[in-house]
């Protein structure tokens, strides 16, 4: 993403680089990441002093956690690596159009004392 992030616009690559890949914004990138896990956990959590209601340990998924996320979770097994292969797909010719247009030579600049060097 950071890659894409540069070749769309380096500008705007210079401005939120800073913001995610210092400590904290690492740490908030994991913690938003975390939270996904939440409506996995809300039902057994809500069931762990419920003596009335048991779960065998020969169970299937969708009794623990129940069916309507059992159902979310087969639609994103099933959908999310096509629309990540997808994505990469789309990131890849778009890069691969920025070279062409560029006759193959994206090199970077980088300033150093005033002047500009090709590395």
């Amino acid at each position: 993403m950071d890659q894409l992030i540069s070749a769309v616009s380096t500008r705007l690559h210079s401005i939120l680089s800073p913001f995610y890949f210092d400590s904290c914004g690492i740490a908030s990138l994991l913690l938003l990441s975390s939270l996904a896990l939440v409506p996995a956990w809300a039902r057994p959590v809500e069931l762990v002093n419920n003596t009335t209601e048991t779960v065998s340990p020969y169970c299937s998924m969708d009794e623990v956690f129940g069916e309507e996320f059992y159902d979310w979770e087969v639609l994103a097994r099933m959908w999310v690596p096509l629309a990540s292969l997808g994505v990469m797909a789309l990131a890849t010719v778009f890069l691969l159009s920025l070279r062409v247009r560029h006759g193959w030579s994206m090199k970077k600049v980088r300033e150093c004392g005033g002047e500009s060097l090709k590395v």
